[in-house]
């Protein structure tokens, strides 16, 4: 009686066309989850941007700032204690609070009714979602409407909960470094957060992939020169450089093939200088300074974007 049953060359040939098929496929499996990626930030950024005008709305125009008017960046990347429910011993009790990107979008948790999984792009190698149960300090009655920032202690810094970049509200570490934060009042086509910042971006290896520190640390930072980025090399790395998600102050958000889309056509991750263009450096590596840039600081005007955070 003859036995059924594949022959090894069936076998074999079964294998060839399933590797085929396989080799087919998988670039396609990969393009849609980027595609799945983008959208889902978008959605994210699109509720954020609808949390932003509530904020403001209650808050006499004013977009998300912590630490108070006054508030300047911390360059530690971190405020002083996150977990407590009283600011001025969350932000160190200072008359100009130390404050940081972070912590002007947890606000948004706190009186926006913003999950903290929203601010977190799966296209952003290292990010994960904010989790008390990280963390050692916090007291065990603590409630996510109760801290001031993603974390700041050693169980976790702030970027390794929050994916955006934001129009800087904060002032710099001087004090004559005043910042010029946007209000609802401001250019409804003013760019308000997007995907994060490359030049403050280790995480993702922007410099590494893309450029080197010396081409980051540029001297082409003027409208005329620096914005024209037609090889999309300045292109935010959350999204394999294709692109980002732009939140823009009337809502909308917008997928951008270029970072040239201020108001101005600038590019959202520079600002212009006052001084020489040397003022657009940026600090590299893996220092949690943000935003460290020469001798000037932040936007001119509202005429001009800035979209920054902390360095991962």
């Amino acid at each position: 009686m003859k036995r059924k049953g594949f022959t090894l060359v069936e076998l074999l040939v079964v294998i060839g066309i399933i590797a085929l098929l396989m080799s087919i496929l998988m670039p396609t499996l990969t393009k849609v989850r980027a595609l799945a990626n983008r959208i889902v930030c978008a959605a994210n950024l699109s509720g954020i941007g609808k949390a932003m005008m509530i904020y403001a709305n209650e808050n006499d125009g004013d977009l998300p700032r912590a630490g108070g008017r006054r508030s300047r960046c911390d360059t530690d990347g971190k405020i002083e204690t996150w977990y407590e429910k009283d600011p001025v011993v969350a932000f160190g009790g200072t008359v100009n609070r130390p404050a940081t990107i972070t912590s002007c979008l947890y606000l948004l948790v706190k009186y926006a009714e913003v999950q903290p999984q929203q601010f977190i792009c799966k296209g952003d190698n290292g990010v994960k979602k904010f989790l008390f149960s990280d963390f050692t300090n916090p007291p065990s009655t603590i409630e996510y409407t109760d801290p001031w920032d993603f974390g700041g202690d050693g169980d976790g810094m702030p970027h390794e909960f929050c994916t955006y970049a934001y129009q800087i509200p904060l002032n710099g570490p001087a004090a004559a470094q005043a910042g010029y934060p946007l209000t609802s009042a401001s250019n409804s086509a003013s760019p308000v957060c997007a995907d994060r910042n490359p030049c403050f971006d280790d995480k993702n290896a922007y410099d590494r992939r893309r450029k080197s520190n010396a081409d980051l640390t540029d001297a082409t930072c003027t409208p005329a020169g620096g914005y024209a980025d037609r090889e999309r090399k300045e292109n935010s790395a959350c999204h394999n450089f294709d692109g980002q998600n732009v939140l823009f102050l009337d809502t909308h958000v917008s997928w951008e093939k270029y970072c040239n889309v201020g108001i101005e056509n600038d590019n959202i991750y520079k600002y212009w200088p006052n001084a020489t263009p040397t003022d657009c450096e940026r600090t590299l590596g893996t220092a949690n300074i943000i935003y460290t840039a020469g001798t000037s600081w932040g936007p001119q005007s509202d005429r001009d974007a800035w979209l920054v955070n902390e360095n991962n």
